[in-house]
């Protein structure tokens, strides 16, 4: 029933998979139950229909499922975190890292760090977390986790921390995504009037990236506004 719900969410008949879902609830499967339950809250959330989809992961969390349950407190934060409702959507992103599940606990921890960061503002509950998210070793989440370490590594002008973090991710995550993070550490840095800071790091993205001529505009955008109109005209030129 899961299953053919699945094929006719795919294609576009939301009502029928809808219907589908929902008897496979209602069939009471240990497994196939709470499968239905996370596919209905991402219908119904996908619909519009924010607090319905909140009931059905609710529900997903209850069952205990060993798998969906904590799919289910991971949707439940992402959808609080985009609602603005940061509190509690560190509360399910916490529940979803301790429940300790291969597929999302490294997610999570993720997740909760750049809220942390981004959001609240607090390095030290993001390093934290980020942390957490390196200690599962998840070939995925990991490493971007060390990524997000690298920038707080920055932002406390710790340089040598973050170009060995960096350097050691060289060969497991690509060289665009290596120097979306300088540019993103940059942009950081500017932010709290880091400016030197700043400038050291968007030179280092070399003239050979995809993203060199980014780097560009941004350094020179910074100059602009601290008023270096001759060395942004150096750069653009």
């Amino acid at each position: 029933m899961v299953n053919l719900g699945v094929l006719e969410y795919g294609a576009g008949n939301v009502d029928v998979a809808r219907d589908w879902y929902r008897r496979a609830v209602e069939s009471g499967h240990d497994d196939w139950a709470p499968n239905a339950m996370v596919n209905l809250g991402v219908l119904e959330d996908e619909a519009g229909n924010v607090d319905v989809a909140r009931d059905w992961y609710r529900r997903a969390v209850e069952s205990g499922h060993d798998d969906w349950a904590p799919k289910a407190m991971f949707n439940l934060a992402a959808t609080c975190h985009a609602l603005s409702g940061f509190t509690v959507a560190r509360n399910w992103y916490t529940r979803a890292i301790e429940a300790d599940s291969a597929e999302v606990s490294a997610f999570a921890a993720l997740r909760l760090g750049d809220l942390e960061l981004d959001i609240v503002g607090d390095p030290y509950a993001a390093r934290a977390a980020y942390e957490r998210a390196v200690a599962f070793d998840d070939p995925e989440q990991s490493p971007l986790a060390q990524l997000r370490m690298a920038r707080l590594d920055a932002m406390e002008l710790d340089d040598e921390a973050a170009e060995g973090r960096l350097g050691a991710l060289a060969g497991v995550l690509l060289d665009s995504q290596i120097h979306a993070e300088i540019l993103a550490i940059a942009g950081r840095l500017e932010h709290v009037e880091r400016f030197a800071a700043a400038e050291r790091w968007l030179q280092r993205v070399p003239s050979s990236s995809p993203l060199a001529t980014a780097a560009s505009l941004q350094l020179a955008g910074m100059f602009r506004r601290l008023g270096r109109g001759d060395d942004a005209y150096e750069i653009e030129a």
